[in-house]
């Protein structure tokens, strides 16, 4: 298993068999500081009163296993390294110098687009790609590869295993996992609750800051907002669940749309989860919890077409409907809230085009853009583009660039880069018919479709 020297340099400091210091050292570092400043704590705060708990070795193994989250999608080290250690393959004939000894830090990690090995399939009559499609592509995009192929005795045309791009290799042990197998300790979720941050806050916290993760719902329970709005108001002390404990849940999401917008209108969020965050009696039971009136009439207001599981953006927009918060400019706020959620792209979807082609088309007029496909089975593949047709018309196309009259959007665009396009409701799902689509796969668009539901055959839908 490789480690970052980041990743290391933590496991080096700690102590043996300490979780605690782990955990300690791991904030300490500089992949640790943008976390003590989302939970607006400082590290001092963490020196004392550290319990000990001896799992050290149990949680690097859980960390590695978080790995393959991160690993680079198709990364040309990733492919061979991956077929190397396969038994079946025909690169355990492989002699000379190992790839480790061809790594530097200018070739390292050349990620390759993962429709690039499918498309030399298509032009080669195959129905599935194999090893040595993915080969030939990170042969061109990485020296490493280049060089590493130069000793291997097993000629590429030998490798006709199929190669799934699904199956990714795990990938380096960095920090990221680090935090993420600590937070899943109870011995840590304790210690972390005295110093005032919820056990949703410590996992929610630590996947938002990391990009490659994306972005999606807490989880996928009944109004699954109230639960952490009860952890909020149990950690203060307070019996009774309010609109309060809902609006520090929402602001505590750092670089989700609600915090950004209202990070983007001046407001401190530190100063009003301070002002928010007042201490209760004492300690309460969970089964001397209850809800507020008006918290629920929020969360049933913001579920939309009959779905019980609002998004944060829908319950901030129904919180500030029924309450007055003097440091939210409430309709500065709104108005952003709505075009993050919906996007700027127009609603129509004959205004928009994929790789050139626009729904309605025929097939002349999609050869006059795309020219001849590269194979008609069922629907026009090319090498970047795929087009079907419903009695002679295009009725959805998936492809590179989404045009519109005010902008575009490209595949591998960043999140950000989508949902102002697309809107967070579209990225995360809310409407399935939609006419325009996109999957987001470790903070990078991999998939654009476009699409008329009317005209699509029953199977397709």
């Amino acid at each position: 298993m490789r480690i970052t020297p980041e990743a290391q340099a933590v496991l080096d400091r700690a102590q043996p068999d300490r979780l605690d210091s782990l955990w300690y050292e791991l904030l300490a570092s500089e992949y640790g500081a943008p976390l003590l400043e989302a939970w607006d704590l400082q590290l001092e705060q963490l020196a004392t009163d550290r319990p000990r708990y001896d799992s050290f070795e149990e949680l690097v193994r859980r960390a590695s296993l978080l790995t393959s989250w991160t690993a680079p999608l198709c990364s040309a080290e990733g492919v061979v390294e991956h077929l190397l250690s396969e038994p079946r393959s025909g690169l355990r004939k492989a002699v000379g110098p190992l790839l480790e000894q061809f790594r530097s830090v200018e070739s390292r990690l050349h990620e390759l687009d993962h429709h690039l090995p499918y498309a030399l399939a298509f032009e080669e009559g195959l129905t599935e790609p194999q090893e040595r499609h993915y080969l030939q592509v990170a042969r061109q995009a990485s020296p490493v590869v280049d060089q590493f192929l130069r000793y291997c005795n097993a000629p590429l045309p030998e490798l006709t295993r199929p190669y799934s791009i699904s199956s990714n290799p795990p990938g380096e042990l960095e920090c990221l996992h680090l935090a993420l197998a600590c937070v899943q300790n109870h011995f840590v979720v304790e210690w972390m609750r005295r110093m005032g941050i919820a056990r949703w806050r410590l996992h929610k916290t630590i996947v938002r800051l990391d990009d490659r993760i994306g972005r999606s719902p807490i989880d996928r329970q009944r109004l699954r907002w109230l639960k952490p709005a009860s952890e909020e108001a149990r950690l203060l002390g307070h019996a009774e669940v309010g609109v309060d404990h809902l609006l520090l849940a929402i602001i505590s999401e750092p670089r989700s749309l609600s915090s950004r917008v209202l990070q983007d209108n001046g407001v401190d969020l530190k100063a009003l989860r301070r002002r928010l965050s007042t201490p209760g009696p004492g300690a309460v039971s969970v089964l001397d919890m209850v809800f507020q009136p008006t918290l629920l009439e929020i969360c049933h207001a913001a579920c939309r077409n009959g779905r019980e599981n609002p998004f944060a953006e829908e319950l901030f927009w129904a919180l500030l409907e029924k309450n007055f918060y003097p440091e939210i400019p409430r309709y500065a706020v709104q108005a952003d809230l709505r075009w993050g959620m919906e996007g700027w792209l127009p609603k129509d979807p004959q205004s928009l085009s994929l790789d050139g082609v626009r729904l309605g088309m025929s097939e002349p007029e999609v050869v006059e853009v795309l020219g001849v496909p590269i194979r008609e089975e069922g629907q026009w593949a090319y090498r970047d583009t795929c087009v079907g047709f419903h009695e002679g018309q295009v009725s959805w196309i998936v492809g590179d660039c989404l045009h519109s009259p005010l902008a575009e959007l490209n595949r591998g665009a960043g999140w950000l880069e989508a949902e102002r396009a697309l809107g967070t409701l579209l990225l995360w799902g809310y409407d399935p018919k939609a006419p325009v689509g996109a999957t987001v796969h470790r903070g990078k668009v991999q998939v654009l479709t476009l699409s008329d539901w009317s005209k699509l055959n029953p199977h397709q839908a």
